[in-house]
């Protein structure tokens, strides 16, 4: 009998995580669209082609034997130049941004076998002057990997858990003119793979390397920028509150998804139109530190005994009605013997549903181990802004 419950609990457990996934990918999705969405003016398209030949970083010692030759990977994306007709725009120097596609051998075929990979990217200038153009590129989406861990299979991936994952990029990006409206692509990049912990192995996979490729841009003749503004910004300040959950598993394998919690207090302050500097505090429930507690010291906690508290300090970048926050963080509780980590990091996306409410999806870290991926909604508070 209780072997049949518990049967039916996983079972329903992860049906909700795969449910969440869907929700995660249809919110990237579904925000990529609105940014191109909110363009406006004469903007201006671009294609991409490029191929980056590089390796995975072995992060750990056992990444040696999964490891068999170097990566190869093949992109194509497309994307706008806007012309500065939105506000934000103007203030991040007319960010290029749009969907791309990759391809990309792991150079072990039985281990960790090929990836394929949809998502959003944005190019922030640098510099740029008549013959160059220099950017840095930062992207996030979805990905199919073809040869992740399996107990029956191949117990020998350690790296990835999952078929479906996260993809984030980022790059440093040489665009030099050889004609009218082409240019040659010269770059180096990174690729990241992982699941943000929904299923077990999660050391996730790193590619480093470099890019060449062309770049087409349409009409390039008849784009023009509309000036920056001048006016004087007022700072103002946020504050805001965050609930939101999130699955996760854990080793050893035995197909549960364990629900976390998250509560978030945090105040900011934005000094530019595009950027602020906060601190704020968190309280986490993580149901699967009530299992490692008593997978390693045999004791069953009450939730009060294994709840964490969390301070932060964050950066926040936004983008018109998204807001990217980077958080670094230090644990005020942590009891759990077997959590000894003190430190860990954040990235979140939020989206503004109206002037004071938003969605959002974070993730979060420890080191370079992802510990989960959590969604949920808040509330703000704007003081001061005029």
């Amino acid at each position: 009998m209780q072997s049949s419950l518990s049967g039916e609990l996983a079972t329903k457990l992860g049906a909700m995580a795969k449910r969440s996934s869907a929700i995660l990918v249809s919110m990237l999705l579904g925000l990529s669209v609105s940014l191109l969405a909110q363009t406006h003016g004469q903007k201006v398209w671009f294609a991409d082609g490029y191929v980056q030949r590089g390796f995975i970083l072995p992060q750990q010692d056992h990444y040696y034997y999964m490891l068999r030759g170097n990566t190869l990977s093949a992109n194509i994306a497309v994307g706008i130049q806007p012309d500065g007709h939105k506000k934000y725009d103007r203030d991040h120097f007319y960010i290029n941004r749009g969907f791309g596609f990759q391809y990309i051998d792991f150079g072990s075929p039985r281990i960790l076998g090929n990836a394929m990979a949809l998502y959003w990217f944005s190019q922030f200038r640098i510099k740029k002057s008549a013959t160059l153009d220099q950017r840095f590129q930062g992207g996030v989406g979805v990905s199919y990997i073809t040869r992740p861990f399996n107990q029956y299979n191949n117990l020998e991936n350690l790296a990835i858990g999952s078929h479906i994952n996260v993809y984030l990029n980022a790059s440093y990006d040489h665009y030099l003119r050889i004609l009218p409206r082409q240019y040659l692509l010269m770059s180096a990049g990174i690729f990241h793979y992982s699941n943000g912990k929904v299923s077990v192995p999660n050391l996730g996979l790193n590619s480093v390397g470099l890019r060449f490729g062309y770049r087409y841009v349409f009409d390039e003749e008849k784009y023009q920028t509309v000036p920056r503004d001048t006016l004087h910004f007022e700072p103002y300040y946020n504050i805001c509150i965050n609930v939101g959950t999130g699955f996760k598993e854990e080793v050893p394998v035995d197909n549960l998804k364990y629900q976390n919690y998250n509560l978030t207090l945090y105040a900011s302050r934005f000094g530019t139109p595009t950027h602020a500097w906060g601190l704020g505090i968190e309280s986490m429930l993580e149901k699967s530190a009530q299992y490692r507690i008593f997978l390693s010291t045999g004791e069953w906690m009450e939730w009060k005994d294994y709840m964490q508290l969390g301070a932060f300090v964050m950066h926040t970048f936004r983008f018109g009605n998204l807001d990217l926050h980077l958080q670094a963080s230090l644990y005020l509780r942590n009891r759990a013997p077997v959590l000894s980590k003190n430190m860990y990091n954040k990235m979140m996306l939020q989206y503004h549903l109206s002037p004071a409410w938003y969605g959002f999806i974070s993730l979060k870290v420890h080191f370079v181990e992802a510990d989960y991926i959590g969604f949920g909604i808040g509330h703000r508070w704007e003081l001061n802004r005029k």
